[in-house]
């Protein structure tokens, strides 16, 4: 089974028309320059559509509307590796996703801790917050749903101009830089580097240089379709073709081959 990916969910769903599932792009509407994107899935027929979830520098809060009528609020932090899930026994999933920075601001501990992992989101908003949102939930208001979590960020919070130095610069060596001599550049050592990144991002920088690759990579295919995969290797920052398909089989144990449409 191949897979379709969607660079505004960050997801690849399974190609087969049959498995596709009804979502729509710009649903809701995500005004706070924080936040990156926000929108519903829904999944009335509870087809078992095989979804790939990717790693991802961004946290997540995921709002799944079970099946027995109760809903569960997770926030999901970075991920180093992918996973594969289905959608089964959820009516509608609410996802609300954070530009890079922003999970620092949300968490009463380092990003780090959150790293592949999950929790409730009642371990980190009160009680009123949850009543607000399970509120809204109830009737099925996910803009308004939206309003109550947009207000969790902490300007007083805000991401350091370090890491933001950082993310800049990632970014534009393509996928490819050396942590020592990006340390250098930003003046500090290569361990504060690892230290920062871990407290901000939750992800090592050679971590967050690999994720960076791999979306890459995906964005090249999706948009140049009819190039091939020794181009968007170079393109997307691996050395070259053996490189790319070393870090697929490390974060989904597949090819480019076996996943690309």
């Amino acid at each position: 089974m191949k897979f379709y990916y969607h660079p505004g969910y960050h997801e690849l769903w399974s190609a087969a028309p049959e498995h596709q599932l009804n979502r729509s792009d710009s649903l809701l509407r995500h005004p706070h320059p924080q936040f990156e994107a926000c929108f519903l899935i829904n999944n009335q027929d509870y087809k078992a559509s095989p979804t790939a979830i990717l790693p991802d520098l961004s946290a997540h809060i995921l709002v799944h509307g079970l099946d027995n009528g109760e809903y569960r609020m997770r926030l999901i932090g970075p991920r180093s590796k992918g996973f594969f899930i289905n959608h089964q026994n959820r009516h509608t999933t609410f996802i609300l996703r954070f530009h890079a920075l922003t999970l620092n601001s949300l968490l009463p501990f380092p990003a780090v801790e959150l790293r592949d992992r999950g929790i409730d989101l009642q371990e980190v908003i009160d009680n009123k917050t949850i009543d607000r949102s399970l509120e809204k939930l109830e009737q099925r208001d996910f803009n308004g749903l939206l309003e109550v979590l947009l207000q969790l960020y902490s300007p007083e919070k805000k991401a350091t101009p370090l890491m933001a130095a950082f993310l800049r610069n990632t970014s534009n060596s393509i996928g490819n830089f050396k942590v020592g001599q990006l340390a250098s550049q930003l003046g500090i050592s290569t361990r504060y580097l690892r230290k920062v990144c871990d407290q901000h991002l939750g992800l090592s920088p050679k971590a967050i240089q690999k994720i960076q690759r791999f979306s890459n990579s995906l964005l090249h295919k999706h948009f140049t379709p009819d190039i091939g995969p020794a181009q968007i290797a170079v393109q997307a920052g691996y050395y070259d073709q053996s490189h790319m398909i070393a870090e697929y089989q490390e974060f989904l144990a597949r090819t480019p081959g076996q996943i690309w449409t």
